[in-house]
This record gives structure tokens, C-alpha cells and sequence, in this order.
């Protein structure tokens, strides 16, 4: 049962995937299909943008080829020398070193769960953000029944198990809260600070479970019922723009 996905299985549902066999690389090839047109789509030339949460700097690199500034913030630097020549600065999401009202453009993929004070987080972003600038922020779904799963499973045990099926490092896998994890606490934290809705969308994700073949399979099954509007709450990640009033 806990025979890992290959590369060919894998393929078989995404026979675009080209990247190594791993969660998280996964991960990034469907957020693909969902995240760069809303880059597009909000961030112009003369923005400038901030990623948070930023680790080896992804994100920022795609940024900076858009933005006439991209910053990278993120508590731990370890990762910074991976991505020399970014603007990378090691610091809280609680406390962010840029001034008021100079950002454009927000992002924040898969941080929002690992915080204890969503609430101090979301005050940050709205007092860097300018008037109409906007935050996209990704989550996973606290609905979808794997991270109902995550949420009552103790940090060692999830640094175990995520260690030895998925091969990631314990130190990676870090300690999760979820206080801001549903469509529903999104909307409520974002808009208690001035910040409206623009889109949000529901991704399908089953990379959580290539540790094993058969619920890889299971799950891309299970998906397939989301398909159906009224279940698409139930998908795995929740990508989300927000735009400060005024």
C-alpha cells in the first residue's frame, strides 16, 4: 500500500509534469495553472511587490522579472544564498520592515496555516499595502479531509510519517494552527482590516498523498466529485486576491 508515485503515475494525471517525484514540486506545477495569470492580471511594471514567507525565493525571482522592485521576507534565512542577487530580508510577518502604503502587490503561498496570529499578520499587510493594491494568498483547505487529518495529527508525528513516505525533512515540516484556513476566516480577517474579496478559487491537489500509489489514485477519484460546484469547497488549496479599499 505504501509503494510511492512515480514519475509515471504521476504523469498519467499531469502528462505535462516534468519535474522531480516530491510533494512540494508537485504542488507548484498545479498551482501553475492558477497563480501566474494572477500575477498577470495585478501586477504591473512600475508595482512594487513583496512575497512573505519567501524561503530560497521562488516567488520573488518571478516577481522581480515583472515588478520594478520585488522583496522577499521570511523568519528563517537559511535558504537565502540558494538565490543570490534577490533582495531577501530576514524578518517576522508580524513585524515587516517596509513602510506604510509603499507595497503594490502581496503575495503568500502556504504560510497562512503555520501562523498562531493570522489576525497580526493580515494587520501587517494592510498597513504595507498602498490604496488598491492587492494580496494573493494561498492555503490549504482546512474542509479538504487530508488537512482535517493534518490538524489533529501531533507535529512529530506528521514530521515522521511526511519523513518517511514523502521523503521531506523533518525540520521542513513545520508546526501548523490553521486559524486561517477556510473561505470563511479568509474573508473575515481580510475584510475586518479593509481588504475586499476580488477572486478566490479552489485548486485541486492530491500531492499530499504520493506517498502512496493507491490513494494517489483514491484521491485523484475522490477529486474528480469536486468537480461539481457544490463540492469545490472541499478541494485541497484555497487562492485567494484580496485589494485594500480606498
Amino acid at each position: 500500500m505504501f509503494t510511492r508515485a512515480s514519475r509515471e503515475l504521476i504523469q498519467e494525471y499531469y502528462p505535462a509534469y516534468s519535474g522531480p517525484v516530491g510533494v512540494y514540486a508537485l504542488q507548484e506545477h498545479v498551482l501553475e495553472q492558477v497563480v501566474p495569470p494572477l500575477i498577470d492580471r495585478y501586477l504591473v511594471p512600475e508595482h512594487f511587490a513583496v512575497d512573505l514567507g519567501c524561503g530560497r525565493g521562488t516567488m520573488v525571482r518571478r516577481l522581480s522579472e515583472r515588478a520594478r522592485r520585488a522583496v522577499g521576507i521570511d523568519v528563517d534565512d537559511s535558504g537565502f544564498a540558494n538565490n543570490p542577487g534577490l533582495e531577501l530580508i530576514k524578518a517576522s510577518i508580524y513585524d515587516i520592515p517596509i513602510g506604510s502604503g509603499e507595497v503594490d502587490f502581496v503575495t503568500s503561498r502556504w504560510v497562512f496555516e503555520h501562523l498562531a496570529k493570522p489576525q497580526q499578520a493580515v494587520r501587517e499587510i494592510n498597513r504595507i499595502l498602498r490604496p488598491g493594491g492587492h494580496a494573493l494568498i494561498v492555503v490549504p483547505n482546512l474542509l479538504h479531509p487530508g488537512m482535517l487529518l493534518s490538524k489533529v495529527l501531533p507535529l512529530g508525528v506528521k514530521q515522521r510519517l511526511l519523513s518517511r513516505f514523502d521523503e521531506l525533512e523533518e525540520e521542513t515540516v513545520l508546526e501548523t494552527y490553521y486559524r486561517a484556513n477556510t473561505e470563511r476566516s479568509l474573508n473575515r480577517l481580510f475584510d475586518g482590516v479593509g481588504l475586499e474579496k476580488r477572486e478566490l478559487h479552489y485548486v485541486k491537489d492530491v500531492s499530499y498523498w504520493m506517498f502512496s500509489q493507491s490513494l494517489f489514485r483514491l484521491a485523484h477519484t475522490v477529486e474528480r466529485v469536486t468537480d461539481l460546484r457544490p463540492l469545490q469547497r472541499f478541494r485541497l488549496a484555497i487562492v485567494a486576491v484580496y485589494q485594500k479599499c480606498g
